[in-house]
């Protein structure tokens, strides 16, 4: 259940919630963080970092959106490794560092300078509906091609800030969505349905609790394992929970702070691998 939160200082309780589609620049900060637990006790911790200039233009009643992402920084710290083979790996990468602070992160800095640069493309309508994703550009790369083996690699932690899928993109799944209409409190609605890199389709279910100086809403949402071409690849998940939180100024209609955290475990049937306990948490907030 995610509990959005709006400071209202003009807002008029009688208005329809929307996003302003007017001319704007705002710049955001975008945390994906993964803590793993696998094999008992063997425990890891992901940290991918975005700072992202969100430009949007009006486009009849809707705004043209542009979002770049400025720096990327990834950590890791943890065990990694399989079976009887584990090994400790930390690794530190930003894009505005000229060369990677040790060898073990080599491939994540060869990614974060590849990200540094890139953008997303999308058409936000008032109600916050989301239409033409377009991802960065080149983000596919081949595990055959040597001279890119090192980015392949690297890439894996970049793909919640901009996924190489058109719609599986975490910034999609914060962004909360209102109704066209004034809606009372306790009126409930449904969102659009939309995809979490790497988990499945995402629905997205809204309702209005309290309407005053703030305007408090929940935000359930339900994740679908995602499915594979290759079956081999496919794994069995448990969704434990899902919560979070966020932030919208009504008034000037933009999105202050949203977060989500999912909790679930997986495992490989045919690879005959134990669960693996996972905690994704989302964080997207307004710097300026």
């Amino acid at each position: 259940m995610l509990t959005l939160v709006m400071i209202c200082s003009t807002f008029a309780a009688d208005e329809p919630l929307k996003y302003s589609v007017d001319d704007l620049t705002l710049k955001y900060k975008l945390v994906f963080t993964m803590n793993r637990t696998s094999d008992g006790d063997k425990s890891a911790v992901e940290t991918t970092t975005g700072w992202l200039t969100w430009r949007q233009k009006r486009d009849g009643d809707d705004a043209a959106v542009t979002v770049t992402v400025d720096r990327v920084t990834v950590k890791t710290d943890g065990m990694y490794g399989f079976k009887d083979n584990w090994k400790r790996n930390t690794t530190a990468a930003d894009s505005n560092d000229r060369k990677a602070s040790n060898a073990a992160s080599i491939s994540q800095h060869t990614a974060a300078k590849f990200m540094a640069g890139k953008t997303l493309r999308f058409r936000l309508k008032a109600n916050g509906e989301i239409e033409k994703i377009a991802p960065a550009p080149a983000l596919k790369v081949s595990i055959d091609d040597g001279k890119n083996a090192k980015l392949y690699f690297g890439l894996g932690h970049f793909r919640a800030i901009l996924s190489d899928a058109a719609n599986e993109q975490t910034l999609a799944v914060l962004l909360p969505q209102f109704p066209a209409k004034v809606v009372k409190v306790g009126g409930r609605w449904t969102g659009e349905k939309r995809q979490l890199e790497r988990h499945g389709l995402v629905d997205r279910t809204f309702v209005l609790r309290s309407l005053g100086d703030s305007a408090e809403l929940d935000f359930d949402f339900k994740v679908s394992p995602p499915v594979r071409e290759n079956k081999a690849l496919e794994d069995e998940r448990a969704y434990e929970s899902s919560i979070g939180n966020a932030e919208f100024e009504a008034e000037r209609g933009i999105v202050k702070r949203s977060s989500l955290t999912i909790e679930y475990k997986k495992r490989s049937p045919k690879r005959n691998e134990d669960w693996t306990s996972l905690k994704i948490e989302a964080m997207l907030a307004l710097v300026k």
